[in-house]
């Protein structure tokens, strides 16, 4: 047996361990914190501190700390110290490369991709060489493996980039962060702040043109000058902001020769600068470039003084020439993502030199007469960058190294990246072989499992020298397999590389101009603003001086002529020994970081008053600033080169003045007369004449009657111009009193004493020792320590809190002032002041917060502004004091009880409520007292600070104003961050408060809410620390501590929801008054448009884009809210046990019928994540971790579900139980089955599992635990379980399928019939049709439901009726789907919805039936059929009835969208629908039917408003019937014959014939070639097919065009209407409601044909008649009779008659009322029937019929030649009438028409009515 001894070790694990012993041993990661409790020989039994698990481990698989923790924030802070072979960046890199290795021969030679393949290569190879070099360190420390880490971490990320592979944010050892090592909150956190940044760094590069980045950086690339130049030149750029008329940047200035480039070959393309930390607030419309153009060389250009001094060298000048501008702004917008964009400078010149100072502002206001330089300009470059310029070097940095690399690894060829791996991996798996041989056989006879452990190996060891020879086999044929693929790899590596040589030699030049640019980027000359930055931080430093020269006013003295003024600037020693006894190289103008010894200034030609306007800057050591000053030199220029210039005055400026620096402005100098012999003897007499200023003397000075104006503008943080500081900090030396010297103190500019606050600070404190004697001194001093602090609190400032912050911890510090030999006096006198602060500051406060008065209003809030400070410098002062003096520490219970006196006193100013301005105190207080927790524990015991942590928030009262309650949860917040909690006695006093106070705060306003949201997040954070320790005890008592959290929680959630609920319906009761607004406005502008289908129209505000964006951004911000809280409670869920939850249910509420609602809310967050995820976009990954907590959950809630079974049992509960375990299994996001095999290896790698399958046997186990119950599931789980059988899981599918049959047999016990379930099962198949799955659902169930109804004599007679009825159903949808929706297939299609709607009307399943039809009239209204689209939706009319029953369905298909309504609303919308559809296809009579339908509901309801629209529509149906001329549909009749048509839904056609409904005017051609597109393969034509045809294997389609007919004529009679009915009207009825059809043929019966057509041609008339009348919801019907009927000749001739009379009386009816319409159709009409008479046509029909031998023929002839007559004879009356109408509407142009239309009908009547005699 083994023996196992006690001890308590600590330690890490150096390898992952795999447990092969569930039961026994415990799985490993490398560096798992461990327990060790007991050891054997060769394991030891250790308990996990992350997971809490207990078991046996290995003994050389852990690491023993030889020093165990000394505290438990120190235990989970252990490291792996051993090897750098275990560290877990390299293992990670190994692990990746392994991986990568198989994706980079996916790319290569699957996706054959080569140049991802390129780009990964290169990438993998730079990993590979990071990772190498960290293995090969022999002697590693700390900060190189920090960076080497580093490295292999950017590179790890960088591949991860290229792959599309998520980056996830890592802990500060640079392990991944998960939620096990850090906390699903902290991972949130650090995953938000992740996206932040990428967000931020995109934000920016983007925000350029928006101005929302803190600086910006313009690189300036010059290329060249395109210009005709008379000289060399000098280039000078600058900033100029036109809105503050200043010049806002350094200059960058250099030369250039006449060709336009530098003289220097070697600097073409490096004349660059970079405009350095551009702000936004520059970034105006009116910001420019400006670019000066300066000629270098003679003063004038003059061919005869070029020819004088040709030979030689003259003296150089700078003359003005040109100028030209480039306003940024516009481009700017549009370059604005770091593009380099190229600008061409037009230059320009002014006819005088001098206003060449102000050109630049001349171009930008558009003054005319600039004459432009010739040449294009000057080409330029530039891009702006948005960031810090460090941040611009850094990434620039970065490209140059990936880069150089990728060089440096473009010829190697990745062989195989896990060569430099193998070593490893094999020795690792050689020792862990070895181990587990050596302890399985030492262990043989510890214990009886351990001996069958042994006997196993045993066995296994006897057995492996069988299988050797067996294995030697294998391994020979696998090395073959790798021999062949090596061989294919590296054939298509060389291919691939081969591929690629070109290209990377075409790029190789490119490359290498690019890295050179790169290279030169850290050494591009620096042009900054001339002034300070927007906000100031401590670590910057600058010590600059810019002098603007503006002009000169000078004396012509005795010259012909003014002055050619040229000044030259330097800066010169104060105690100078010698006359040339400059500074040299201080100066900087125009050449960036290039520094001059003197500044010479542009000459003008002739002028005694110049302009400049040119800015130097000089920067040396701030000492030389005090030592040194400004020395001008004035010359006069002459062009003759054999004179030289003469220094005529000079001028001098002290940068130091009164112990300051100059002061910031204009200054005005005089100049004085420059005597060489005096400054050679003297060199600075001038400066000591200057400062002595004694009237009495003989001065050495000579003034002269000039001036020179300068600006002097100081951006220093190390030097100031304000006495006031200096005054301070020397206070010895000044003579002021103390009073004038602390009052000028207040008066200094806040920027300035941020300077220099440690100084100020060290100087007050000084000053309290040798200075605050009285009581009146020191309180001054104390009052500008106050507010030098107080500075420090201003917002503007806060960046120095940390230098205030740094001065107290080291002044107040021992180690800084303990007594050593070189300790100085000063020191002495700070420190003993540093010991006294506390006295005066705690009498200060005691005193203040005891008298609140009005007179104290203004020093108390001065006070409580900078409280946190008071604190710490009582406190640090306090600790220092007793250092310094051991024997004060005899009065530290008197310094407690005064800090508790204070605490007490602050608590009672929280408490008041006067006077007014009280609430400002404590809001005050609140703000600047939260960080001294920290520094109160170090003189205060724990249970002191938490019960005045309590007082303190107790004596805020909860009706306080919304900003006080805001500083109040900020205040909790900052405690509790601070440690207030880590005291597990404090928490009993603590969380009982803090749940009150979130009760309270969070229904107030959002802010309060998120903050109480984060205190949530702070308890539970903690909850997780807690539970990760040794020591679980504290750990489970604060489990119970926070056991009314969870109510908390949901009641926040709710909270939310509430608000979020509140906040849409105030958006919409906005929107829809909006709406409605311009609704009624389109209606007034055009009453009489017509309206447009409701379905087509934006029908409510819910459908505009503006409410639904707006309803979007609603949501989204109270998503950030819940994904909050959320995540809070789900880290809570996965930090639990089942005994806590057990206890959370408990605690939920003392009254036990109330505490299922803490179910509820679980599962209904639950329900509410699965379908609604929150973890969206950039959070993806917390989805999977969501899932694994809610599966977690699932188990531990399952267990409370067992009290609400039996007589408990709660339906509501149970529903949402099942319902969330349903939706869980049905995730797409789990579904592994239809995931890539590296996506599925992930999540299972990730989950440990197909987390479905947990959830299956919970789901079985419930429904066992339900019994009985499961009858009440049936109507809403049906639809859920069969939807199981469509998962490709077959445990899933059978789970699903072994419920729904528990089902049928419930509901078969309980009613005897199957109705409940058989119409959900209905109705679930009918939506998996509509979504295409049904396929995949019947080969299952059917397969499987069959059997199970078979082996069960019960149910085996009563399921083959539902069987089949599911079969019908199933096969009559899936018809549906064999023909799409085009035009030509609308028959088909109809056809098949028709049947579908007789099954389902049949059956009662209405609901369905409803949504074909609306199915059946969408596809009229697509193909342009609106009547029959209206018909089929009034079949939906008909079965809706007007009561309030709810219809729950809502509908949405296609065009319709009905909401979930009433019976009566539903019918109302659809009548609406059909009303405009019958309005669309000009059916205004059917509309008015329907419209009175609804006119009835209106009425009876009281809805007066919708009638009196109604009745408005009404008005307009009836105007258009009579105003609107309508042209109606065509018929054809169509004969399908032969055996061709062989496909099901065409057999019915066979020998049949049907009669289609055409378009509106639609011709026979067009209609016939429909039918052929239908029907390719058929023979069409008009004939009659033979009777051997028919039975023939052909399609032969005949088809006829038709002519409504009525049941009347069919009977030889004429159908009447009522006489007053107007024509229009009569028209549609003629066209509506039909049923018979005629169709004509003329033939002849005898063989020979007479010389007289009209007297042997008879007609045969074919009437058809349908089954349905026409139009109706289908556009065909089959026909029913047919009749034939044969006309004679007379007959035939009687009806044309007849038929042209009729013609002729509607003609003359239309145009009696004439209205100015066409009348060439009414002429036409009379003229052909007149033209036809004359030409032969009465002759016909006289020698036809009205001869003798006719009439002999049969005694009836004689009774129909007299019908003929009547005929012609009214014939005769309606042309008179005609003609007469027509001369009355004739216009003038056709009158000559009319007189021989006139002159041919009366010889018309002298033909005919001789023959109509007999009549009268």
């Amino acid at each position: 047996m083994s023996c196992w001894e006690k001890t308590n070790k600590f330690g890490v694990a150096l390898y992952s361990f795999k447990n092969k012993d569930a039961k026994t041993e415990l799985p490993l990661k490398i560096g798992d914190p461990l327990h060790i409790k007991e050891e054997s020989k060769d394991w030891f039994r250790v308990k996990n501190i992350l997971t809490q698990r207990i078991g046996i481990v290995p003994k050389n698989y852990v690491d023993i700390i030889n020093d165990p923790p000394p505290n438990k924030e120190e235990y989970l802070k252990l490291k792996i110290l051993p090897s750098i072979k275990t560290n877990p960046i390299i293992i990670e890199s190994q692990n990746v490369l392994i991986e990568w290795k198989k994706l980079l021969d996916h790319i290569c030679y699957q996706e054959k991709n080569f140049k991802k393949f390129s780009e990964l290569k290169y990438s993998i190879l730079t990993l590979m060489g990071y990772r190498e070099n960290m293995l090969k360190n022999k002697e590693p420390n700390e900060e190189t493996i920090k960076i080497q880490e580093n490295q292999i971490i950017d590179s790890i990320d960088r591949c991860k980039r290229l792959l599309n592979i998520p980056v996830f944010p890592r802990r500060e050892n640079g392990e991944i962060a998960d939620e096990n090592n850090i906390g699903l909150i902290n991972l949130y956190q650090l995953h938000s702040d992740q996206i932040a940044q990428n967000k931020g760094i995109t934000q920016k590069i983007e925000a350029q043109s928006t101005g929302q980045t803190d600086n910006n950086q313009l690189v300036l690339d010059f290329q060249m000058a395109i210009l005709q130049l008379p000289s060399e030149m000098e280039l000078q750029f600058f900033l100029f902001d036109n809105d503050k008329s200043e010049q806002v940047s350094e200059s960058y200035s250099f030369r250039i020769e006449r060709s336009g480039m530098h003289a220097d070959i070697n600097l073409h393309g490096k004349l660059k600068t970079i405009f350095k930390d551009i702000p936004n607030s520059d970034l105006t419309p009116n910001l420019y470039l400006v670019c000066r153009m300066m000629r270098l060389g003679v003063l004038l250009i003059d061919e005869k003084l070029q020819k004088k001094y040709s030979k030689k060298k003259c003296r150089e000048y700078r003359r003005p020439f040109g100028c030209g501008i480039l306003q940024l702004s516009e481009t700017i917008l549009k370059y604005s993502k770091g593009n380099m964009k190229e600008e061409t400078i037009n230059m320009f010149l002014h006819s005088s030199d001098f206003n060449f100072f102000k050109l630049h502002k001349m171009l930008i206001s558009g003054e005319q007469g600039l004459k432009p330089l010739p040449g294009p300009g000057v080409k330029i470059s530039w891009v702006l960058y948005a960031g810090e310029y460090e941040d611009l070097l850094s990434i620039k940095e970065l490209e140059l190294n990936n880069k150089l690399k990728e060089m440096e690894n473009a010829e190697m060829i990745p062989t195989d990246i896990e060569s430099n791996i193998e070593t490893e991996n094999e020795q690792k798996i050689e020792s862990e072989k070895s181990f587990d041989q050596k302890t399985e056989n030492e262990n043989q006879n510890e214990n009886q499992s351990e001996k069958s452990k042994s006997f196993d190996q045993k066995t296994e060891n006897e057995n492996q020298s069988e299988n050797q020879s067996e294995n030697q086999n294998v391994n020979e044929q696998e090395k073959e397999k790798e021999k062949e693929s090596e061989t294919s790899i590296q054939t298509n590596s060389i291919q691939i590389e081969t591929q690629n040589k070109k290209e990377l030699e075409s790029k190789n030049k490119e490359e290498q101009e690019y890295i050179e640019s790169l290279k030169y980027f850290k050494h591009i000359g620096i042009s900054q603003e001339m002034k300070f930055p927007e906000v100031i931080l401590p670590s910057y430093i600058r010590n600059d001086l810019y002098i603007t020269v503006h002009s000169g006013e000078f004396l012509q003295d005795r010259k012909r002529s003014a002055k050619n003024v040229e000044m030259r600037i330097y800066v010169r020693k104060n105690n100078a020994e010698k006359f040339d006894d400059f500074v040299e190289n201080c100066i900087s103008f125009g050449n960036a970081n290039e520094t001059i010894n003197f500044y010479k200034t542009y000459v003008y030609y002739h002028k005694n008053n110049p302009f400049w306007e040119e800015t130097i800057r000089i920067t040396m050591p701030t000492h030389l600033f005090e030592e040194t000053h400004l020395y001008i030199e004035a010359y006069h220029c002459t062009t003759n080169e054999n004179h030289d210039n003469k220094l005529f005055g000079f001028a001098f400026l002290p940068f130091f003045q009164n112990g300051a620096m100059i002061k910031q402005g204009k200054v005005t100098l005089p100049t004085y007369k420059y005597v060489l012999k005096t400054l050679k003897e003297e060199p600075t007499f001038y400066l000591e004449e200057n400062e002595s200023k004694q009237p009495k003397q003989k001065s050495k000075l000579t003034q002269r009657k000039e001036q020179i104006e300068l600006s002097i503008n100081l951006c220093s943080t190390k030097l100031t111009q304000v006495t006031n500081v200096v005054g301070l900090l020397k206070w010895k030396e000044n003579s002021d009193d103390l009073s004038k010297i602390l009052k000028d103190l207040t008066f200094t500019p806040p920027s300035e004493i941020v300077k220099f606050i440690r100084e100020i600070l060290d100087t007050l404190f000084q000053l309290l020792e040798e200075k605050g004697k009285d009581e009146q001194s020191r309180k001054m001093i104390y009052e500008s320590i106050d507010f030098v602090i107080g500075i420090v609190a201003d917002k503007r400032f806060k960046t120095f809190i940390p230098v205030v912050n740094d001065y107290i911890q080291t002044r107040f510090s021992r180690a800084s002032n303990s007594k050593d030999e070189n300790t100085s006096k000063e020191n002495e006198m700070l420190t003993k002041s540093l010991c006294k602060v506390y006295v005066f500051y705690m009498d200060k406060l005691k005193s203040m917060l005891s008298d609140i008065q009005e007179s104290n209003r203004k020093t108390l809030l001065n006070t409580l502004r900078v409280i946190e400070y008071i604190f710490k410098f009582i406190i640090y002062s306090w600790l220092l004091n007793i250092h310094e003096n051991p024997i004060e520490a005899n009065n530290q219970q008197k310094f407690i009880g005064d800090i508790k006196n204070i605490l007490v006193k602050l608590q009672d100013l929280m408490s008041r409520t006067q006077p007014v301005w009280i609430n400002a105190a404590q809001d005050m207080a609140l703000r600047n007292f939260k960080s001294i927790f920290f520094d109160l524990s170090k003189v205060l015991r724990q249970d002191d600070l938490t019960n005045s942590f309590k007082s303190m928030i107790l004596s805020i009262r909860m009706e306080s104003l919304k900003v006080l309650n805001h500083s109040k949860l900020d205040w909790i917040i900052s405690l509790l961050k601070q440690g207030l909690f880590d005291d597990p006695d404090s928490r009993s006093v603590i969380f009982p408060l803090l749940f009150e106070q979130i009760s309270f705060h969070y229904k107030q306003s959002e802010e309060e809410l998120k903050l109480c949201i984060d205190i949530v997040k702070i308890i539970i954070n903690k909850a997780f620390e807690d539970l990760r320790l040794p020591d679980s005890k504290n750990s489970r008592n604060f489990i119970k501590d926070i056991s009314r959290l969870p109510r908390k929680i949901f009641e926040l959630l709710a909270h939310i929801k509430y608000l979020e609920e509140q906040k849409i319906a105030k958006v919409k009761s906005k929107y829809e008054k909006k709406f409605q607004k311009s609704q009624k406005e389109d209606k007034q502008q055009d009453p009489k448009k017509p309206t447009q289908p409701k379905n087509t129209q934006i029908t409510s505000i819910e459908d505009t884009k503006e409410y639904k964006d707006k309803i979007a951004r609603v949501k989204s911000k109270r998503e950030e809210l819940k994904r909050g809280l959320v995540t809070s409670i789900l880290m809570l869920f996965s930090t639990i046990n089942q005994r806590d939850a057990q206890l959370f249910f408990e605690k939920y509420d003392s009254r036990p019928r109330v505490r299922p609602r803490f179910v509820d809310n679980v599962f209904s967050l639950f329900m509410d994540l699965i379908k609604n995820p929150i973890y969206l976009g950039d959070f993806e990954r917390f989805e999977i971790i969501q899932y694994k907590i809610i599966m977690k959950g699932f188990k531990m809630f399952h267990t409370l579900m067992k009290n609400f079974t039996g007589r408990s049992f709660i339906f509501k509960l149970w529903n949402l139980y099942l319902e969330t375990l349903i939706c869980f299994i049905n995730l797409p996001k789990l579904q592994l089955e239809k995931l890539s095999n590296f996506e599925k290896h992930k999540i299972l790698e990730f989950c440990g599992g197909d987390l479905r399958l947990g959830v299956v046997d919970l789901l079985d186990n419930s429904w066992k635990l339900i019994g009985k119950r499961e009858y009440d599931f049936i109507s809403n789980k049906t639809e859920d379980f069969l939807s199981f059988m469509l998962l490709d899981n077959e445990k899933i599918k059978e789970l699903g399928l072994n419920i729904y049959y528990s089902m049928l047999k419930c509901e078969i016990e309980k009613t005897q019939n199957f109705k409940q379930i058989e119409q959900s099962t209905v109705d679930t198949i009918y939506h998996f049709i509509r979504e295409e799955k049904d396929k995949k659902f019947t080969d299952y169930f059917f397969k499987n439901i069959e059997p199970k109804f078979k082996q069960d004599s019960k149910l085996k007679e009563k399921s083959s009726n539902f069987v089949e009825q599911v079969h019908q159903l199933m096969n009559q949808i899936t018809k549906l789907k064999d023909y799409p929706e085009q035009e030509k297939y609308e028959d088909e299609r109809t056809f098949v919805l028709l049947n579908l709607m007789d099954y389902l009307y049949r059956t009662k399943r209405y609901s369905m039936y409803s949504r074909y039809t609306h199915l059946l009239s969408q596809l009229h209204f697509k193909n342009g059929n609106f009547t029959e689209a209206a018909l089929a939706l009034t079949k939906v009319i008909e079965i809706l009835e007007w009561n309030e029953e709810t219809i729950e369905e809502k509908m949405d298909e296609g065009m319709f969208n009905y909401p979930r309504e009433s019976s009566s609303s539903r019918k109302e919308r659809i009548i609406l629908n059909a009303i405009d559809y019958f309005d669309k296809g000009k059916s205004w009579e059917n509309t008015i039917s329907l419209i009175d339908s609804l006119q009835e509901q209106y009425q009876k309801n009281y809805e007066y408003e919708k009638l009196s629209d109604l009745m408005k529509r009404k008005g307009e149906m009836y105007s258009k019937i009579v105003s609107t001329e309508r042209f109606f549909a065509n018929y054809f009749r169509i004969g399908y014959y032969g055996n061709g048509f062989n496909q099901e839904i065409y057999r019915e056609f066979k020998n049949k014939e049907f009669i289609y409904r055409g378009a509106e005017l639609e011709q026979l051609s067009v209609f016939m070639g429909k039918i052929k597109a239908k029907f390719p393969e058929a023979k069409i034509g008009s004939d009659d097919p033979n009777i051997a045809d028919k039975n023939k294997n052909i399609q032969y389609i005949q088809i006829s065009s038709l002519t409504t007919s009525s049941f009347e004529e069919k009977e030889g009679k004429k159908k009447e209407y009522d006489p007053k009915m107007p024509e229009k009207i009569k028209r549609f009825y003629q066209n509506n409601g039909l049923q018979v059809f005629m169709y004509s043929k003329p033939f002849r019966k005898t063989k020979e044909k007479s010389d007289n057509e009209f007297k042997d041609l008879w007609l045969r008339t074919t009437y058809l008649i349908s089954e349905d009348p026409f139009p109706l919801f289908i556009r065909r019907s089959p026909v029913k009779e047919k009749i034939i009927v044969e006309l004679s000749p007379i007959h035939n001739a009687i009806n044309s008659v007849n038929e042209k009379n009729d013609d002729l009386e509607k003609m003359i009816t239309k145009y009696e009322d004439y209205d100015g319409k066409n009348v060439s159709p009414f002429s036409m009409a009379f003229n052909g029937v007149i033209d036809a008479a004359v030409n032969g046509g009465v002759f016909r029909y006289q020698d036809a019929f009205f001869n003798p031998d006719f009439l002999k023929e049969d005694k009836q002839h004689e009774n129909l030649v007299k019908e003929l007559k009547l005929s012609l004879k009214k014939q005769q009356e309606i042309l008179e009438a005609g003609v007469s109408l027509h001369s009355r509407i004739c216009p003038d142009e056709m009158r000559p028409f009319h007189e021989n239309m006139e002159k041919q009908f009366a010889k018309m009547k002298g033909l005919i009515l001789p023959s109509l005699q007999d009549l009268n």
